[in-house]
């Protein structure tokens, strides 16, 4: 898991970022907030390396984010049980995302 130090450490290095108009207008109406409504660092898991997030090659046309770089880990290595796998922090700017609190909701991360 990512510790929460280095969580905090990404956090501070995309301050600038942040705090810039471009991404406060392009993460306006955002629902991946934190408890105080500033963006949220959430993490993506996948067993391929990833130059650019699309959703061509999904069935169902979703990309899956979660606020815990453990469970991001649990996904990363799905299928081939390696450790070593990409585990990518992101800001997501989400209008209507799709929330479970269960990670049973979903079929399979290869879903």
């Amino acid at each position: 898991e990512i510790p929460k130090k280095l969580s905090q450490e990404l956090t501070e290095a995309f301050t600038p970022l942040l705090e810039s108009p471009t991404f406060i207008k392009w993460f306006k109406g955002s629902k991946v907030v934190d408890k105080n409504n500033k963006p949220l660092l959430v993490y993506h898991g996948t067993n391929t390396d990833i130059k650019k997030f699309s959703t061509e090659h999904n069935i169902r046309k979703a990309i899956w984010f979660t606020d815990s770089a453990k469970d991001a880990a649990e996904w990363a290595v799905w299928g081939k049980g390696e450790a070593g796998n990409n585990i990518i922090p992101a800001y997501v700017s989400l209008k209507d995302p799709l929330i479970s609190t269960n990670a049973h909701d979903l079929s399979s991360p290869e879903s």
